[in-house]
């Protein structure tokens, strides 16, 4: 029995429950029609009466608490996950009693100097709780992994891998002891890319969309979405509700779907610009004759993707060692410039010049002194310790494929 098997049996004692789950847009300033989206948001939550509900892109704390106050009575529950500078922006409601919690913050986050990308300063990681309903644990994980900001050119293409991988390891693990384990999030991956590949394969878990025969649902860029933008892929399917069901007989999954309406009420705008998603599920007692024995079944491509991951990741390293040298050949020549101008008589005009120069000079030689010193060595690291992961897994893997 794999884990994205559907029961079929019914049980009068059992229980439904629906995720859902939203990046919201919540960017301090500069997204548009932030504080109405969150209060339609907010309504939303509080008419449909969701179990769980996975947020990202909460960038604004006055936003969650806008939500919380708004959602007490159907979503006591909650916690908001505080991390790096501006925070994760993720958080996560219940109407369930919350037990477990844990964020996670990942190695790699993008870079301190591209300001206008910003995921750097948001501390990404991962959101855990973990809740128990009629004896059945559920584990529920909510993401937002690093943005992919050029499909030409991806300079982000390894920290995102690294994320993955790291997720899918963490899930892995943290599920052994649940019965149902839920992935909800923004992973900045469509199907088709490698992130997602590692993050469904090496957690072994399932897509719902997949599962109810809704694959070609777009959730970012959506042509009826009035935040689209043209110059971009439409219909990007990049926000995923994920399952793994870890014991037989307590789960089954009944649907997927995309809640929202295509615009707030009374207004010309969506919620965001990405398209809600939820999953439901049945849970079930289990019957007297229930055995604690599941088997995984192990993804035959699984093997094939950590090695994919592995190449890129050995093409990161490549790369930052030809960064360092760079970077320190530019403080170098900076600075035998800098000696041969000063060694030089200038005349008294020049003085002021030569001051500006100095000052500037001296802002390059810290800024890539720093990125030569310590900032390669702390990206080198973050992909050292998952790629070294990843070799393990791939070991693990291959034997299996071999055996």
């Amino acid at each position: 029995m794999t884990t994205c098997d559907q029961l079929s049996s019914k049980d009068s004692n059992s229980t439904t429950i629906t995720v859902f789950s939203l990046n919201c847009w919540g960017i301090f300033l500069l997204s548009k029609d932030r504080v109405p989206r969150m209060q339609a948001i907010a309504a939303h939550l509080v008419e449909k009466k969701y179990d769980f509900v996975c947020l990202q892109e909460v960038w604004v704390e006055d936003d969650f608490q806008l939500i919380k106050e708004e959602t007490q009575n159907i979503l006591p529950y909650s916690q908001y996950f505080y991390s790096g500078f501006v925070g994760s922006g993720v958080c996560i409601f219940s109407r369930w009693p919350i037990k477990e919690v844990l964020f996670h913050q990942w190695q790699l986050n993008g870079y301190f100097h591209k300001v206008m990308h910003a995921d750097f300063f948001g501390g990404k990681g991962i959101a855990f709780i973990q809740c128990v309903i009629k004896g059945i644990k559920i584990n529920i994980y909510s993401v937002h992994l690093h943005a992919e900001y050029s499909t030409h050119s991806d300079e982000y293409l390894c920290h995102r891998i690294i994320q993955a991988f790291d997720l899918s390891q963490f899930i892995r693990i943290t599920s052994q002891n649940a019965d149902l384990a839920i992935l909800a999030g923004d992973l900045n991956s469509q199907p088709s890319q490698l992130s997602y590949q590692l993050i469904l394969t090496n957690s072994n878990m399932c897509d719902a969309s997949e599962q109810a025969n809704e694959s070609e649902l777009g959730t970012f860029n959506h042509t009826r979405n009035s935040y689209r933008n043209l110059k971009y892929q439409v219909d990007q399917k990049i926000d995923h509700i994920l399952y793994k069901i870890c014991s037989p007989h307590k789960v089954q999954f009944l649907s997927y779907a995309q809640p929202l309406s295509d615009l707030v009420s009374n207004e010309s705008f969506s919620h965001s610009d990405h398209e809600a998603i939820t999953a439901t599920f049945r849970l079930s007692q289990p019957s007297g004759d229930f055995s604690d024995s599941f088997v995984e079944e192990e993804n035959k491509l699984q093997h094939e993707y950590l090695e994919e991951a592995i190449m890129i990741c050995e093409s990161a390293l490549r790369k930052l060692n030809k960064d360092k040298a760079w970077y320190y050949g530019a403080v170098t020549v900076i600075f035998i410039a800098l000696l041969l101008v000063y060694q030089t008589e200038l005349p008294f005009t020049y003085i002021k010049f030569f001051n500006s120069l100095l000052f500037i000079s001296a802002v390059f030689i810290i800024f890539f002194g720093f990125m030569a010193l310590f900032w390669t060595t702390m990206e080198s690291n973050g992909i050292k310790s998952g790629y070294h992961c990843m070799k393990i897994a791939a070991s693990r893997t291959e034997k299996k494929h071999l055996s």
